[in-house]
């Protein structure tokens, strides 16, 4: 029996296993920073493999670590949090949760970003190189990180500590869940995930009433003219070699349809593969936004 086979010969105990805990992770979503359950469950599985656990970094972030003698230190990261998003799959493990956000809003929540997937493979990874320490030398480190949707995980755990707390890795690696045909392996040169950047920016106008425009700035027409112009930044502001993507994901501003507001707030998310194009749409975004307040009258 070869090395490998020798491996997977327990593979269908674990798949069982597997499959039980995203079932659970994938029902049971939590918003970014609330993820206590979450983090609960994946430090139960690295304890019972014999990993030294250090849990409520950054928050609610959770590592593992297993000294197995000398050789390199790999630090692997996934993620805790889901999305405020309804799910609509008809699954019978479908997530029916809803919680309260950031602005104490109640939304519904579901894993739909694939981070029930990426613990499942990572708990799953981690019994595998616990159960055949014979096979490899060095220290591991699985890394869950709160916060990855809203972008400030990572810099909490740092903040909190993170590298006095565990060994200081040789190289981190991460993944991410992808469409392909199940038990094939694919590969391509060159980048494959995007960077990607969240803005939030926030143009102010005058408020009043609806009746009486010509007394006010409205940042809900200077908003609408930010969002038409940029839609130019892909199709003119990089090059057709390149590949980017920006989306204008969220538009708020107003209460009332007879009441102009005094602000409207943009998010956006930018996506690029090289660090000149990732300046280069930055810039435009910065150049568009203060034009268009300009051309508005922006205070």
């Amino acid at each position: 029996m070869s090395p490998i086979d020798e491996i997977l010969a327990g593979y269908d105990s674990l798949q069982a296993a597997q499959e039980a805990f995203y079932k659970d992770l994938h029902s049971r979503p939590e918003l970014s920073h609330a993820e206590h359950r979450t983090a609960q469950r994946v430090a139960e599985r690295l304890r019972e493999d014999g990993f030294t656990v250090h849990a409520g970094i950054g928050g609610t972030g959770v590592v593992g670590v297993l000294s197995n003698g000398p050789g390199p230190t790999v630090l692997l990261r996934c993620e805790l949090d889901a999305l405020p998003v309804r799910e609509d799959t008809g699954a019978p493990y479908a997530s029916t949760v809803t919680a309260r956000d950031a602005g104490g809003h109640e939304v519904p929540v579901d894993h739909a970003c694939g981070h029930d997937i990426h613990m499942t493979c990572m708990v799953g990874m981690a019994k595998l190189m616990a159960d055949h320490r014979d096979r490899w030398h060095g220290t591991l480190i699985p890394l869950f990180q709160p916060a990855e949707e809203t972008g400030e995980g990572a810099q909490d755990m740092e903040d909190d500590g993170l590298f006095g707390k565990i060994p200081v890795p040789d190289v981190a690696l991460a993944q991410h869940v992808l469409q392909g045909i199940a038990g094939t392996v694919a590969t391509r040169c060159g980048p494959f995930m995007a960077a990607a950047d969240s803005l939030k920016i926030t143009v102010y106008g005058r408020g009043g009433h609806g009746a009486v425009p010509q007394h006010t700035v409205d940042p809900v027409v200077l908003a609408a003219m930010i969002i038409v112009r940029l839609q130019t930044v892909v199709s003119r502001a990089v090059a057709p070699t390149e590949t980017a993507v920006l989306t204008v994901g969220s538009c708020q501003a107003g209460t009332r349809s007879n009441v102009i507001p005094d602000h409207a707030v943009l998010e956006l998310n930018l996506r690029s593969y090289s660090a000149a194009t990732r300046q280069r749409m930055l810039d435009a975004v910065h150049r568009i936004v203060r034009a268009e307040c300009q051309a508005s009258g922006s205070p």
